[in-house]
C-alpha cells in the first residue's frame, strides 16, 4: 500500500485523472491525503468532489480556505464572488450531502509522525495544542449552529496566539492558521498582508 499527498486541486478534475494515472493509483491498495482547497478557481469543482467522497476509506482529506469559503457560502450567508467556481455544488441535488461531507472533514490529520495541513502551524504549538484546538472547531463544523459559527469565523482578528482568548477568538486564529496562514512570526502574529514568495518576506 502506498499513501500520496495531494494538495490544492482547486477544481481541477482533469489534472487530478493525470496525476492518479501518472502514480498508477489502485484503489484496492492505494490511499490518498488530499491536503485541502479541492475546490475553486477551477471548472470541475462538482466533479472533484464527488469522485473524493465517493473513494470512501481509500481517501483522507483536510478542510482548505475555498473549501471554507465554500461552506461558507452554502451555510453562513456569504455570498459567492466573481471569480468563484463552485457554484454548481451548491446547486447540484445532491448539495446537502456534499456539504455535510464536508462538515466531517478534519482541519489537521495525524499520519504517522507528521501533522498534515493545509496552510500552516503556530511556532509555538505543539502536537496536542494543535490536536486540541483544531479539535473544538471541528465540533462547531459539526453543530446545530454551524451556520451562526462560520459567520463568526471571517475576521482576521485575532492575529496573535495567547491562552487567554475565548473559544470563538482561539477557533478564528486556528481557522487562520490552519488554512490562511502564509507567513508567520515567531510569536505567532499572522501575516496577511504579505503575498509574495520568502525571499521577499516581511520581518519576523
Amino acid at each position: 500500500m502506498s499513501d500520496y499527498l495531494i494538495g490544492d486541486i482547486q477544481g481541477c478534475f482533469d489534472s487530478l485523472q493525470a496525476l492518479l494515472k501518472k502514480i498508477k493509483f489502485s484503489i484496492d491498495k492505494d490511499r490518498l491525503f488530499f491536503l485541502g482547497d479541492v475546490v475553486n478557481r477551477g471548472d470541475k469543482s462538482l466533479t472533484t468532489l464527488r469522485f473524493i467522497k465517493d473513494l470512501g476509506d481509500n481517501a483522507r482529506m483536510i478542510l482548505g480556505n475555498h473549501d471554507f469559503h465554500l461552506l461558507a457560502c452554502s451555510l453562513g450567508g456569504l455570498k459567492p464572488n466573481s471569480k468563484d467556481t463552485f457554484t454548481d455544488i451548491m446547486q447540484a441535488e445532491d448539495r446537502h450531502l456534499l456539504i455535510d461531507f464536508l462538515l466531517q472533514q478534519p482541519l489537521v490529520i495525524k499520519h504517522k509522525e507528521a501533522l498534515l495541513v493545509h496552510a500552516g502551524i503556530p511556532p509555538s504549538w505543539d502536537e496536542n495544542t494543535v490536536l486540541k484546538q483544531s479539535s473544538i472547531v471541528e465540533q462547531h463544523l459539526q453543530s446545530n449552529d454551524v451556520g451562526a459559527f462560520i459567520n463568526n469565523m471571517y475576521d482576521n482578528h485575532p492575529y496573535t496566539w495567547s491562552n487567554d482568548l475565548n473559544e470563538m477568538d482561539a477557533c478564528r486564529y486556528t481557522i487562520n492558521a490552519c488554512m490562511r496562514m502564509r507567513f508567520c512570526k515567531a510569536d505567532d502574529t499572522l501575516e496577511f498582508d504579505h503575498k509574495m514568495n520568502y525571499d521577499t518576506a516581511p520581518e519576523g
